[in-house]
Formats: C-alpha cells, sequence, structure tokens
C-alpha cells in the first residue's frame, strides 16, 4: 500500500480545475500531521487535505470532517496568520516524486502582496508540509528537525528551505541500452537480486507495489532474479516502463480499490495485473478513492491504538493484583504455622515442671507423634508461664490472620477473575464503539483514561448483542462485554432459552432463543463452540463450555458486572468456532 508518485499526479490533475484561483477560507490542524484548508471559488466550497503522517500521508480533497483540538497547534497559527484569505495559484508535482507545492498570493507581515509555497513532502517517516516565503525561508514546518536528525538539512523557522536529496533515479521512459546499464552497471551486482528490487532502486516513481506488478504485467514470473534477463525480458519490461511514463505525461489514470471481504486493502492510480482475479472497485474520482481508502483504515488504526492502549492500562492493574495475591498466598502459609505454635504451647504445659527461666531451647516427647521427640525454641527473658502464653497469644494471632488473609484472597481472586473477563471483552472487540463501554467499565473500578481519549467521542448508544443464525435456524446471541452479558442473561433471556458459557475460564454469555421450540443438540454444539471463540480458551481445544436454562442461572447480590451462579448445568467439550462474520447482524 502506498500513496505513490502516480497517485500524487492523479489527485494534483483532479484537483487542478477546483482549486486554482479559489481562495482560502479557513484553516485547521486535527493533529499533529494532518492539515485541512478549506476553500471557495466561484462554483462551490471545499475541503484540501494534507497529511504528513508516516504511514498516511497523502494530498488530496476530501468530503470527511475531522475533531479540532481545543487549543490549535503553532503550525497551524502560523498558517492561518499567512493563508487565510490567500489565492490559490498552482498546484505542482515535482516529476516521479511524492512531493507537491501549493503556489499561493497572501499578504507577508507588512501587509504587501506576496507569493508563499506550500509544500509537502511525502517520504514516510521523514514526511513534512513546510511553508516557505518568496525568498525560499522557511516560515515554519508541520513538524521540526535539525542536525541532528538529519546531516542533509534542516527543517527550521528562519532558514532557507533545502528540497529533500534527489534520489538518482532515472525517469521511467528509457530504452533497452539504458536500463541495461543501469541494472548492469556495478559490477558487484548479485545476479540473484529480484528484478522487481533492482527497478525499484534504479527507477523513479516505482514503489513497491508497482515495482512488482510491472514484472507480472510484463509476463514474466514476480520472483525473477537479475542472472535470469534476457533480450526478449528486458523489452517487455521497457514496454511496460514506457506505459508508465506514458500515464503520468499524459494523465491517464482509472483510480481502483482492491477490497478484501467488504473491507479495502490497498488502492492505485490504476488497475494492477497483480489483482487479477481480486475484488475491485473502480472509481470516477482518486480523491473519492483515496477519501474511502483512509476512511476505514484511519478508524481501523484508532480502534488499535485505543485498544492497544486500554489494554496496556488493565495489565498494569492485572500485574500488580497478581503480585498482590502472590503476596497474600505467603502470607497466609506463614499464618498456617499458628497450628505448631499451638502444638508448643500444649506441649511446654504438659512438661511445665521440665522448664526453668533462662533455657533457650527444651527436648521433649512429642505427645502427638507416639515415639518421636520436638526440639522448642524459648525466650530465655521469660518465665516458663510466659512462653507457654506467648506461644498461645502467637498462636491466636495466626489464627485471626488466616480468617482476614482468606477473605481478602476469596475478594481478590473474584476481582481477578472479573479483570480477566474484561481483558476478554477487549481482545474480543472489533471496533471502538465496543471499547467505549469496556473503558467506562474499568472507569468505573480504576478512573482509567484512555490517552487517545477517542471512545469517549463516540455515540453513547450501545451496541446490540452479536447475533448468528444457527444452522438449525435458533438465533445465538453472544455479548461483547460484562454488562451486555448481564443484562442479555438477566434480562433478555427468557427462562427457557439455554444459556451457556465456558467452565471457570473468562469469556462472553451466549443465549440461544428457543421461543416455544425444542433446540436440537447440533445447535448447542454450535452455540458451545462460539462461546469458547469468544473467551480466553480460544486458541485452545477440548474447551469445556457448561450450559443451562436462563432461568437457572442468577446473580449474587453485590457481584460484579458478568459474574452470576448457575445449576444443573451440562457440560460439552469443544473445539472454539469463529462465526462468520458475514453472517453477523450489527
Amino acid at each position: 500500500m502506498a500513496f505513490d508518485c502516480f497517485v500524487l499526479a492523479n489527485s494534483l490533475f483532479e484537483m487542478r480545475p477546483q482549486i486554482i484561483g479559489a481562495k482560502i477560507n479557513k484553516i485547521s490542524q486535527s493533529d499533529r500531521h494532518t492539515l485541512i484548508i478549506r476553500y471557495h471559488n466561484s462554483q462551490n466550497n471545499g475541503k484540501l487535505l494534507l497529511c504528513s503522517h508516516p504511514q498516511n500521508g497523502r494530498l488530496n480533497l476530501t468530503e470527511s470532517s475531522k475533531d479540532n483540538p481545543q487549543q490549535p497547534p503553532l503550525f497551524c497559527m502560523v498558517a492561518r496568520k499567512w493563508l487565510e484569505g490567500s489565492t490559490i495559484l498552482d498546484a505542482v508535482q515535482t516529476p516521479y516524486e511524492r512531493v507537491a507545492e501549493l503556489h499561493l498570493r497572501c499578504r507577508n507581515d507588512l501587509g504587501d502582496s506576496t507569493i508563499c509555497r506550500l509544500i509537502i513532502e511525502i517520504m514516510g517517516k521523514h514526511s513534512n508540509i513546510i511553508l516557505v516565503n518568496d525568498e525560499g525561508i522557511i516560515i515554519d514546518g508541520i513538524r521540526h528537525y535539525n542536525s541532528n536528525l538529519s546531516r542533509y538539512r534542516e527543517v527550521l523557522p528562519g532558514i532557507p528551505y533545502i528540497p529533500p536529496p534527489p534520489q538518482l533515479r532515472v525517469f521511467p521512459a528509457v530504452s533497452e541500452e539504458q536500463l541495461s546499464d543501469i541494472l548492469f552497471a556495478d559490477d558487484k551486482v548479485s545476479l540473484d537480486q529480484p528484478v522487481a528490487l533492482a527497478l525499484k532502486k534504479n527507477i523513479a516513481g516505482l514503489s513497491p507495489l508497482l515495482a512488482g506488478n510491472l514484472i507480472i504485467e510484463a509476463g514474466l514470473e514476480p520472483e525473477i532474479s537479475l542472472g535470469q534477463l534476457g533480450q526478449y525480458e528486458i523489452s517487455h519490461i521497457i514496454n511496460c516502463l514506457q506505459n508508465l511514463a506514458r500515464r503520468f505525461d499524459t494523465n491517464d489514470f482509472s483510480p481502483t480499490i482492491l477490497y478484501n471481504d467488504g473491507v479495502p486493502i490497498d488502492f492505485a492510480a490504476f488497475p494492477l495485473a497483480s489483482w487479477q482475479g481480486m475484488q475491485q472497485k473502480p472509481f470516477t474520482s482518486i480523491n473519492e478513492a483515496i477519501d474511502e481508502f483512509y476512511s476505514v483504515l484511519e478508524h481501523q488504526q484508532l480502534f488499535e491504538k485505543a485498544k492497544r492502549e486500554l489494554s496496556k492500562a488493565l495489565q498494569k492493574h492485572l500485574s500488580r493484583l497478581q503480585k498482590k495475591i502472590a503476596s497474600k498466598e505467603a502470607e497466609l502459609a506463614a499464618s498456617e504455622a499458628g497450628e505448631n505454635y499451638q502444638k508448643y504451647g500444649n506441649l511446654l504445659a504438659a512438661n511445665l515442671y521440665y522448664l526453668r527461666k533462662g533455657m533457650p531451647e527444651i527436648t521433649l516427647e512429642d505427645l502427638f507423634v507416639p515415639g518421636s521427640s520436638l526440639t522448642i525454641p524459648l525466650d530465655p527473658s521469660l518465665s516458663p508461664q510466659d512462653n507457654i502464653k506467648h506461644y498461645y497469644y502467637r498462636c491466636g494471632k495466626c489464627k485471626k490472620a488466616n480468617a482476614i488473609i482468606t477473605l481478602q484472597l476469596c475478594e481478590d481472586n473474584q476481582l481477578l477473575s472479573y479483570l480477566l473477563s474484561i481483558a476478554q471483552s477487549i481482545d474480543d472487540s472489533s471496533s471502538i464503539e465496543e471499547l467505549a463501554p469496556i473503558e467506562d467499565e474499568l472507569n468505573s473500578l480504576f478512573n482509567i483514561r484512555n490517552k487517545s481519549n477517542k471512545a469517549k467521542k463516540v455515540p453513547s448508544q450501545q451496541l446490540p448483542p452479536r447475533q448468528f443464525l444457527s444452522q438449525d435456524g435458533f438465533t445465538i446471541l453472544i455479548g461483547r462485554n460484562n454488562k451486555q452479558n448481564d443484562h442479555l442473561t438477566l434480562k433478555q433471556a427468557a427462562d427457557s432459552d439455554i444459556w451457556l458459557h465456558t467452565q471457570k475460564i473468562p469469556g462472553s454469555h451466549v443465549i440461544i432463543k428457543c421461543e416455544g421450540r425444542e433446540v436440537p443438540l447440533t445447535t448447542i454444539w454450535q452455540a458451545a463452540s462460539y462461546a469458547a471463540w469468544f473467551s480466553k480458551a480460544q486458541s485452545g481445544s477440548n474447551v469445556p463450555v457448561d450450559y443451562t436454562l436462563a432461568g437457572q442461572v442468577k446473580k449474587p447480590n453485590g457481584a460484579k458486572p458478568g459474574m452470576v451462579i448457575y445449576f444443573q448445568q451440562k457440560t460439552l467439550y469443544v473445539e472454539p468456532i469463529n462465526p462468520q462474520t458475514k453472517n453477523e447482524t450489527l
């Protein structure tokens, strides 16, 4: 996947008629990478998006809306000062590079008319958006870096702008002799090197995707190496390269998105030979294609980031709780020494006449184990009676501690089970909408604040439970989080419905809606395999799943969300099965 120079050329070709001559109304910066320019002309209003994200860098017209921070970043304020009210004069691209410039007529600090350039450089982790004045001096950049980060150039206000370093690659319109000289110019070049890699290194404008596609379009094997190239293969590669040059020079583009199960996974400025037989969708507008692709991609990236941060926050509390439980278990083991203290006290009381003050220890016959003796430590500073009282006191203290620690361990283990169920809900979530109630649940416990805080911006309506249809025509409902598990089991399910859950393993509640019909065993097995999938045992085998009537499931007073007890259950041992997502109704 790449926003390559051909996509950029297509985008600029399409947007020029709309933006040239347009006036800029407003500038906003939704995040540290993305600048949005609102403009108007005699025909319409529009939005131009410039993004310097390392993976999602792009320049296109957009219809999407983004939230803005309460305090605009510094670059946004500088851009507003210089560019709001300015006129877009032109939009140009460095040939076969992912670098574009917007030429704008604006006013300087003295109010005089001047020309500025807004330059976007889409270069992976070095991507940037830079505002330059008519003298070539940098006014500001969305990302600053000095000589410590780049030995070639600095991007700081007040210094001359230096373009990115040249790639030293030739344009695609080359002859056979030139191509041969380029590929085999270095005597040390490995003949085992793939041709696609060699083309990417030496031909301008070729992304890894286009280089690999060019080999397939030329009718060659995808893994063909330099040592396998002959005159025939080179001539076919030349034809494909010249075709690329023709597309670039004549703006011959047909935007296309590649899909997998309805989800966009890649896009290009024209259909690719390597995509033949795969699910594709042509677009009349490259800007619409870019908008659709990145809206899905950024939503997924936002979800993955929120999920990762939520899991990290939960894991911190899980680790802390597990250490606490281990410490309590050690204390419990120490408190069980109280039985020995009682035994010592009883033996000393039975042999009081042998005891003398000042004795460090005494060896007595063990009345509880006939034929054996026992050495009991004594405090020489205490009288025999006080030594006996001391052991009885320590025995009572241990018994009290044992009762308290046992109760605390029970509570901590219940909390651990609850947190593991929340962790499973996070693992099973597939959208940011599912994370919002889970984050609320964690906030009620630990006041966790998700750094991205995007889940909070999602409308508060609850997603319905996951819904599937069994092979026998019965509806199977699966909870998405603990609160929904409670509602599904205790409110939504009828007493005659069948309830399923993995045995002593965190997971979702599963309900089979009976609706007055007898549920065949095949449906129960199917629902049990779904219950195993939506549990901590997803990667296991022979997972025990309990099932019973929903009326036999009760919630103890004060129990945490999702925690229930149940009766008259039966157990199946199943293999986890992932339900087909296409059958899910959201």
